[in-house]
C-alpha cells in the first residue's frame, strides 16, 4: 500500500470515528448542537446531516435545541416579528418555540440563505412539526 493510500485510509477512519462520536453526543437529551459542532471543528449543518445519515432523528430527542437553532437563524435572516422570535428563544416551552418557528418561517424575507442556514431551518421545521403534531401543523 502506498503512503498516499495509507494516509487516505487513516483519514477516512478518523472521519468515521469523529462522525460516530459526534452522533453519539448529539443524540443525548441535553445535546447542544452548536457546542458539539464547534468542538468537532464542523458546522451545525454537518452534525445534522450526520444524524440523518446515521438514521437518528436528533430533533425528536431534543426538539428544543433544534427549535432554538432555527429561531436564531430566523433572527439572523430578519424574519419577523422579531419580538416573537426572541420570546421563543427565551421560553423553555417547546410548543411555544415551535409556534414561533412556524411564524418566522411564514415571514421569512426573500434573502439569500446559506446551505447551513437552510439545513438548520429544515431541521427546525421538522422539530416544529414533531412538537405541534404532524396533522395539526399544517392547519391554520
Amino acid at each position: 500500500m502506498s503512503r498516499i493510500a495509507e494516509a487516505a485510509a487513516a483519514a477516512e477512519a478518523a472521519t468515521a470515528r469523529l462522525r460516530e462520536v459526534v452522533v453519539e453526543a448529539a443524540t443525548r437529551p441535553d445535546a447542544n448542537i452548536t457546542a458539539i459542532a464547534a468542538e468537532a471543528g464542523v458546522g451545525r449543518q454537518t452534525v445534522y446531516r450526520w444524524l440523518r445519515q446515521a438514521g437518528h432523528d436528533g430533533v425528536l430527542r431534543n426538539p428544543a435545541g433544534a427549535l432554538d437553532d432555527a429561531l436564531s437563524v430566523l433572527v439572523e435572516l430578519g424574519a419577523g416579528p422579531l419580538p416573537e422570535l426572541l420570546a421563543g428563544l427565551r421560553t423553555r416551552d417547546a410548543s411555544a418555540k415551535a409556534r414561533r418557528v412556524r411564524l418566522g418561517m411564514d415571514n421569512l424575507p426573500r434573502t439569500q440563505i446559506s446551505e447551513e442556514q437552510r439545513a438548520i431551518l429544515a431541521v427546525g421545521h421538522e422539530a416544529a412539526r414533531h412538537v405541534l403534531g404532524g396533522a395539526r401543523y399544517g392547519a391554520r
